[in-house]
């Protein structure tokens, strides 16, 4: 996702384009709660506005930003405890907000997730039925209604039936997101995170014509669109469980990162003011950052 933007540095130019008759994104309403543990009375009621996926191939960046709103605004404030209850809603959600081909490509994928999880795990566990396997893999409702079955068999390392479900629909969440990730961003999709996040840190200068402000600000908006690309894995091959474990943990850019990011996108007169300063710039807090960097653009100005 490239770090300057149009849309983003000049947002007067989308209005523009309006003015011509281009057609705006449209946007898709869904109700959220004002207060999350409150009831759903009209006055604790309002609509949070996600722009809608119309296709999820060459998109890169409007996919992942909506997919950020939905989890960040939607799921994450209903506070719901169970993972297989954050995985149906997300999907349910995400129904809603895709159209066009976009409804084709995640209809396939949660498909192909379904038919992952019945090959590794469910196949071994029933006598072969070619009948049965067309039901669960096309049905979700069924699907779903099996995971959730009492296993009698289980992995070992597994107590109950019910941690198994719980693997379960872990696997089913992971092969669906390896599938759509593939589109979103191709044969790169294996090494994506790692590529974005170098870029990020070694491959931009702020335009001049860009305050430092927006610069910042455009730098807070792709480090948290890093959140959801996919782990590393094997070239060609899709993120294995313990991959995800592992990006878990990186997934998202620290503090010090972000700041480093920033400091390396300023020109070289800019740093030269920074290190001359009696504080260490890796030491400042976010607020005293963008302050001595704005006092660096207002010299340069001058």
């Amino acid at each position: 996702i490239p770090f300057y933007t149009t849309d983003f540095f000049e947002p007067e130019g989308s209005a523009e384009e309006d003015k011509k008759g281009e057609k705006k994104d449209q946007k898709i309403k869904i109700p959220i709660k004002i207060r999350p543990g409150g009831d759903e009375s009209r006055s604790n009621v309002t609509n949070c506005e996600i722009p809608a996926i119309t296709h999820f191939d060459n998109n890169c960046e409007k996919v992942l930003t909506s997919i950020s709103i939905l989890k960040e605004r939607v799921i994450q404030p209903k506070e719901l405890e169970d993972k297989k209850e954050i995985i149906k809603t997300t999907q349910e959600m995400m129904k809603l907000i895709c159209t066009g081909t976009a409804t084709t490509t995640l209809q396939q994928s949660m498909k192909e997730a379904r038919q992952y999880v019945y090959d590794a795990y469910i196949e071994d566990s029933v006598e072969a039925d070619p009948v049965e396997e067309e039901v669960l893999v096309e049905d979700e409702k069924e699907f779903f209604k099996r995971l959730e079955q009492e296993w009698e068999d289980y992995e070992v390392g597994l107590e109950s039936s019910a941690e198994y479900t719980d693997l379960l629909y872990q696997e089913y969440d992971q092969a669906f997101w390896n599938s759509l990730h593939t589109v979103i961003f191709g044969a790169d999709a294996y090494r994506a995170h790692k590529q974005q996040k170098d870029y990020l840190l070694q491959k931009i200068v702020k335009p001049y014509s860009v305050s430092v402000e927006a610069a910042f600000r455009r730098i807070d908006v792709l480090t948290s669109l890093l959140a959801h690309f996919p782990p590393a894995s094997s070239r060609g091959e899709p993120a294995t469980s313990e991959q995800w474990e592992n990006f878990d943990k990186i997934r998202k850019v620290s503090a010090g990162v972000k700041q480093e990011m920033k400091y390396n996108l300023l020109p070289d007169s800019f740093g030269d003011r920074f290190d001359e300063l009696e504080t260490d710039w890796t030491e400042m807090s976010k607020q005293k950052f963008l302050s001595e960097a704005q006092k660096c653009e207002a010299a340069d100005k001058k």
